[in-house]
């Protein structure tokens, strides 16, 4: 189960501990120009007497390769963040990501009618719709994506 995290700060600290982008916490102080190691890990801790500056979520989000910063706030505010996947150039990607957006509409629709067909959604079937809503705007905003570089 995903860690309940109480404010940004502590997720900024786990994600510096353990960062995806495999830097340490030394070399991630280092690269955002902290001269001493201790003043950096004060900051990112909230020890007492330090304060991390806001300015530093973005370059610490660049340097951790970590996103889920970015999701906490996001969720805080009832909102989703998704990734742009990439796409090609070329008017033939584009006829195929605007047919795969709406397949995926579609599998939306059918997997609902599916399971809402005895009038009972179960929590598995919530799951099951969830997940194709979820597919189904990732394949919207690659669609959109590839209409934008074509």
């Amino acid at each position: 189960m995903a860690r309940k995290f109480d404010s940004l700060v502590e997720v900024l600290h786990e994600d510096v501990l353990d960062a995806p982008s495999g830097l340490t916490p030394g070399e991630i102080g280092e690269e955002l120009g902290f001269s001493r190691y201790n003043t950096f890990m004060n900051q990112i801790s909230q020890q007492d007497g330090f304060k991390l500056d806001a300015n530093m979520v973005l370059p610490l989000m660049r340097k951790t390769g970590s996103k889920r910063p970015l999701h906490y706030l996001a969720s805080r505010m009832d909102c989703v963040v998704i990734d742009r996947p990439r796409a090609a150039a070329g008017t033939d990607t584009l006829a195929r990501q605007a047919i795969k957006a709406v397949e995926e509409v579609g599998d939306v629709m059918r997997v609902f009618l599916e399971t809402s067909g005895d009038g009972d959604i179960s929590a598995r079937d919530k799951r099951d719709v969830h997940k194709e809503i979820y597919e189904a705007v990732q394949a919207l905003i690659a669609f959109d994506k590839a209409l934008e570089i074509a």
